[in-house]
């Protein structure tokens, strides 16, 4: 089940546009919507998992230097704001097209109305997608970019670190 969520993932992110060198920032907490979208990511693109508690201004920096396409955010600010944090980053970050939305497990379907222009429900367009295949195609090479996990900014502004799927493997 977690290997057929994480291809619907990675097939949703590519229908999106996402291809091997484009970032998919991740703005959640502990879930298994989470994993989809760490893996997912990876098997789409780049992935990029965002510590919330991050500014605004140091958020958009590290979003923009990865060239993020697509923001992967929880759907409440319940938990540390994210939510509405995930809406600023979206007018603040020029590359960014999509945001999806990962519904709070307690909210009913449908109940949370209207989304805004460029952000979607999550679940809702990847259950459309195959589970059993990347429908991508994609070749994956040890040396291609996984991930863009940041620094922790402790002496200065946190920057980027690459790690490839050949280090991930190892």
């Amino acid at each position: 089940q977690l290997l057929a969520g994480i291809h619907q993932t990675a097939n949703l992110l590519h229908t999106l546009g996402v291809g091997p060198e484009d970032a998919v920032a991740v703005l959640l907490p502990g879930c298994l919507e989470y994993h989809l979208a760490l893996w997912g990511g990876e098997a789409a693109g780049i992935v990029q998992p965002l510590n919330p508690l991050l500014s605004d201004e140091k958020l958009v920096s590290l979003m923009t230097v990865a060239r993020a396409k697509v923001l992967i955010a929880y759907g409440s600010d319940a938990d540390a704001g994210l939510w509405s944090k995930a809406l600023r980053l979206r007018t603040q970050v020029p590359t960014l097209t999509t945001v999806l939305r990962v519904a709070p497990h307690d909210e009913s379907p449908g109940s949370a109305g209207d989304l805004p222009a460029g952000v979607a429900d999550f679940a809702a367009l990847r259950a459309t997608q195959p589970a059993d295949r990347l429908v991508s195609g994609r070749d994956i090479q040890p040396d291609d970019v996984a991930a863009y996990f940041h620094t922790g900014g402790t002496t200065g502004a946190p920057k980027l670190a690459r790690h490839t799927h050949g280090n991930q493997v190892f």
